[in-house]
């Protein structure tokens, strides 16, 4: 006999930790998606949504588990509930390589975490920063044919095999090997380079609190750091200070004349480093110090054993220049009820029609709301 239940309280949660992290290993979830991550993101943002903890279970045994959480949003000041995955809210510590806890992945567990979402409340559906697999192209193909739906988006997320060579220099672009080679080669025969690795909570506390600071200094004049939000760098120095007392995080610290010059913080994740953050100090910008540290850093994961350094979403340039290939996460959109019957006559010619040359657009679709 299957039941389905929707946990919307943090303390709700907290005996699920098991049954988590068992799916998660089964469908070979990332390191955002563990319940440590999850639940301190929820602990972080509960300002910004309120979990959506979907259970399945099956005969008593937990089959599924949909790690959302639910917003409240505006459109046209009218209130909408939008859906998504923990983490994956905007302005709230984004993440990727998203996943449904599951044991199975085949078509018929592709149904029931339909039937799920169905039974959620919501207007706004973004499942966004899935790995790209048969089973999140399927879902996302059945979550088209029963609702609304923009195209599937693929964005790209960098990735290099370490595997591939006994010295990850050999792995990077050759103008970015000359300069890493000329300046740890000058820098280190005068003695004023070395890289310190923080490991313990405390020492990654200390490593993050100067990361926030050279942030928030880096960006001063470009806009503004993320990290000026309180929440935001909350969030990082708790979760990296978790990382690190478990053993799964490492932050990278290049100092040039006894000071820190740039970072890399990384979490294991499996066979696999996940590249979270990278910062850099405006002063020792003419040494390339980001290049030096991200090198030093491949080959410290290459000494331990790991097969891949993963550069995070998006296609920077850097990312391809430090032996970069790309892979894709996928995300989509979705909308039901008045909502998406709004979307669709919007569409229509003589409504967009209308709207372009009246340059009444949200006039007119309040219109059609009421």
């Amino acid at each position: 006999m299957k039941q389905m239940e929707t946990l919307s309280k943090i303390e709700e949660i907290i005996d699920l930790r098991d049954h988590w992290e068992s799916l998660r290993e089964s469908c070979c979830g990332s390191i955002f998606t563990s319940f440590e991550w999850c639940i301190t993101w929820l602990e972080c943002f509960k300002h910004v949504a309120k979990p959506c903890i979907s259970v399945l279970r099956d005969n008593g045994q937990i089959k599924i588990i949909l790690p959302f959480v639910v917003a409240k949003i505006k459109i046209m000041n009218t209130g909408l509930n939008k859906l998504s995955f923990i983490g994956n809210q905007r302005s709230a510590a984004e993440l990727y390589d998203l996943e449904i806890l599951r044991h199975v992945s085949d078509e018929r567990s592709a149904i029931e975490v339909i039937e799920m979402i169905s039974e959620l409340k919501w207007h706004l559906l973004e499942l966004g920063n899935m790995k790209d697999t048969p089973f999140s192209r399927n879902l996302y193909h059945l979550i088209s044919l029963k609702w609304r739906t923009d195209k599937i988006l693929a964005t790209p997320c960098p990735f290099t095999k370490l595997y591939l060579a006994d010295d990850p220099i050999d792995l990077i672009g050759k103008r970015t090997q000359r300069t890493i080679r000329k300046m740890i080669s000058t820098l280190g025969n005068e003695s004023r380079m070395r890289l310190q690795i923080a490991e313990s909570p405390e020492h990654m506390k200390e490593s993050i609190d100067i990361y926030i600071k050279l942030h928030k200094e880096r960006w001063e004049k470009k806009g503004g750091s993320i990290f000026s939000n309180e929440y935001i760098a909350d969030f990082l120095t708790k979760v990296s200070t978790k990382m690190a007392a478990t053993g799964k995080g490492r932050c990278y610290n290049l100092i040039i004349d006894d000071e820190i010059a740039a970072q890399l913080l990384c979490f294991d994740d499996r066979s696999c480093v996940r590249a979270y953050r990278v910062g850099v100090n405006n002063d020792y910008l003419d040494y390339s110090p980001g290049n030096i540290v991200t090198y030093l850093a491949m080959k410290d994961c290459k000494m331990r054993g790991k097969r891949y350094i993963d550069f995070a979403k998006g296609g920077e340039e850097f990312k391809y220049r430090m032996g970069g290939e790309d892979r894709y996460v996928l995300s989509v959109h979705g909308m039901r009820g008045g909502l998406a019957m709004l979307s669709t006559l919007a569409n229509l010619p003589l409504i967009r029609t209308l709207t372009h040359k009246m340059k009444m657009k949200e006039l007119v679709l309040k219109e059609i709301y009421k």
